[in-house]
C-alpha cells in the first residue's frame, strides 16, 4: 500500500496577536481515514475576539504520482472547503 500524505493549505491567513498570550486560543484537528480516502475536520474548540469565522481550506492529498510543493504565490490544485466551525468529512480521490 502506498502511503499518502494531506497537505493542508490555508487560503486565509493571519498574523498571529497577542490573544494566545492572554490564554485564548482556537483549534481544529484534521483527521485522515486511509482506508476511506476521507479528511474529516473537527469542530471548532476554543474562540478569541477578531477570529476568522469561517475560512477555507485547500485539501490536496499528495502521493508519488501527486507530488507538490508549498507555495505562498500559488496554491496547489486540491479540493476547496469552506469550513464554519462545525465539523465536515471530504471524500478524496
Amino acid at each position: 500500500m502506498q502511503a499518502r500524505t494531506v497537505l493542508i493549505h490555508s487560503m486565509r491567513m493571519r498574523e498571529p496577536t497577542t490573544t494566545t498570550r492572554k490564554g485564548k486560543y482556537a483549534m481544529i484537528d484534521f483527521k485522515y481515514n486511509n482506508a476511506q480516502k476521507t479528511i474529516t475536520i473537527a469542530a471548532r474548540k476554543g474562540a478569541f475576539d477578531g477570529m476568522l469565522q469561517k475560512r477555507r481550506f485547500n485539501i490536496v492529498l499528495v502521493s508519488d504520482n501527486n507530488q507538490q510543493g508549498i507555495s505562498l504565490a500559488k496554491a496547489p490544485k486540491g479540493k476547496m472547503v469552506k469550513y464554519a466551525g462545525k465539523a465536515v468529512t471530504v471524500k478524496l480521490k
